[in-house]
């Protein structure tokens, strides 16, 4: 069976994407495993299908590029915002279900295949200190490191060490090296179900905003992220343990489109 897909990418983190609202199509792990595969397959850090769900415009089903689902996505969120933009789903806002968490998002169409979009992220418990960093859920669960020069650091090595520690078992934890520059911070991250450093990550861009503003006794406002990949921006409020109203803002761009056997 052949299938039409679609490539997008959120700041250079980057998925596969499938319009299944007629619940025609039906993908196993290691089909979605070897559709990300770099060398022999289309090649992405996630998976994503959309999906028809009533009450929303449309549901959103993610998965690792090792084949498992995930709880959330904030880049591959945005690519689902504007793949459905694309698909005239939706125009300039819209609600959607992840894990059956409903999140809304706010879309500007700057020019062909590239639009800029802001998504809201679960309210979030005040990120704790721990012997390692912060630890922190903007979805999924994140350990968030301040350093000095991230450049520095092999991030595949380190994140991997912190990443598959019995202290963050069974589940394990997305590991951020953060770097606080002029205007903002600086990020690279190990993301878990990728095990590898992508450019860039969404939620972890997220924990590692709320992090920031832990340090920096910063109560509302926004915290310019910069990735590998592009720049991210982190809008919230804090009200009582709580980060409220939060908003992750950036790119997301259409790639390529094609057709692929199953």
């Amino acid at each position: 069976m052949k299938e039409r897909f679609f490539k997008f990418h959120g700041a250079g983190n980057d998925f596969i994407l499938f319009d299944n609202r007629n619940d025609h199509l039906s993908l196993d792990s290691q089909q979605i495993s070897q559709l990300c595969h770099r060398q022999f397959g289309i090649g992405a850090d996630g998976l994503i299908v959309l999906a028809s769900r009533k009450g929303v415009d449309f549901e959103m089903q993610f998965f690792n590029s090792d084949g498992n689902s995930a709880e959330m996505c904030g880049n591959g969120a945005r690519c689902a915002v504007a793949f459905a933009n694309k698909l005239e789903i939706i125009s300039q806002k819209c609600q959607f279900i992840v894990a059956d968490i409903t999140h809304t998002a706010i879309l500007q169409k700057l020019k062909n295949d590239l639009w800029n979009i802001k998504v809201s992220i679960s309210d979030t418990e005040t990120p704790q200190k721990d012997s390692n960093g912060f630890l922190t859920n903007t979805g999924v669960p994140h350990l968030v490191i301040f350093h000095s020069d991230i450049k520095s650091i092999d991030v595949a090595t380190e994140g991997a060490k912190f990443r598959f520690n019995k202290k963050y078992q069974p589940k394990g934890v997305n590991v951020n090296f953060v770097q606080k520059i002029e205007n903002g911070i600086s990020i690279r991250t190990y993301e878990r179900g990728v095990e590898a450093e992508t450019l860039a990550c969404g939620t972890g861009a997220t924990a590692a905003a709320l992090s920031f503003a832990e340090l920096e006794n910063i109560s509302k406002g926004s915290v310019a992220v910069k990735a590998l990949g592009g720049d991210l921006k982190i809008h919230f409020s804090k009200e009582d343990n709580f980060y409220k109203s939060i908003f992750l803002e950036g790119p997301a761009k259409l790639v390529f489109e094609g057709w692929i056997e199953l």
